[in-house]
């Protein structure tokens, strides 16, 4: 079993090899099996490596269960959301038109923008699109 002890370094180009150590493109030899044990402990919480050898070499480190990522429990709102919400909260009737104008973008992002408020139950609409008002949640 291959294990940094027990381990003779050797390149398969020598020439090629001393040349990068020279430019200070690489590191001593056998450097990279001693670092896969000590990041694999760190990295996956198991001393088992598997190493292979044929035309390359290879090794597979197991990394275990996948855990996900943290989401965040309130989505942030981005700057034109917030411009969205000062205009609403300045003029409760104002027209997607008139938003759309402010905010410098067209009709169809500010709609999505106010379906997302929505979703996010940021605001709603209370009557109609022509004689109804925003109300902020």
């Amino acid at each position: 079993k291959l294990k940094p002890g027990n381990f003779e370094p050797f390149p398969k180009n020598p020439h090629i090899a001393q040349i990068f150590t020279q430019m200070g493109r690489s590191e001593a030899l056998g450097t990279g099996v001693q670092n896969v044990f000590k990041y694999n402990k760190i990295y996956s919480k198991t001393d088992k490596n598997i190493f292979r050898e044929d035309d390359i070499f290879t090794t597979s480190v197991p990394l275990g269960e996948f855990l996900g990522t943290n989401e965040p429990l309130n989505e942030p709102l981005n700057y034109r959301l917030k411009q969205i919400l000062k205009h609403i909260n300045a003029n409760n009737s104002i027209a997607i038109a008139e938003l759309s104008n402010f905010c410098e973008v067209g009709r169809e992002t500010i709609k999505r923008d106010i379906k997302k408020l929505k979703e996010l139950k940021i605001i709603e609409r209370i009557g109609s699109d022509k004689t109804g008002y925003w109300k902020i949640l």
